[in-house]
């Protein structure tokens, strides 16, 4: 299955996601992808998170991401990158 789901506007929860192997999140106001956000997104290959005001990555935020190939993070506010974050 791939799932291509794309939030430009409303809140992300990702809760209950599990099939999804493909996201994107462009433009969006936000300012920190909190730990363990993506813990149960075990399928998700291809993660864009770009064009947005991220400044922080809470550590383990990418933990449960064991099949992620492709991580983009570009144009967003971030600074630094810490090993803890998978």
């Amino acid at each position: 299955m791939n799932t291509m789901v794309d939030y430009g506007e409303t809140n992300i929860k990702m809760q209950g996601l599990y099939n999804i192997t493909h996201f994107q999140i462009i433009d969006f106001d936000f300012r920190k992808i909190p730990s363990l956000y993506f813990k149960d997104s075990h399928l998700l290959k291809k993660l864009r998170i770009v064009q947005s005001n991220v400044r922080e990555l809470k550590l383990n935020c990418f933990q449960g991401l064991l099949s992620l190939s492709d991580l983009d993070l570009s144009y967003t506010k971030l600074t630094y990158l810490n090993n803890s974050i998978f």
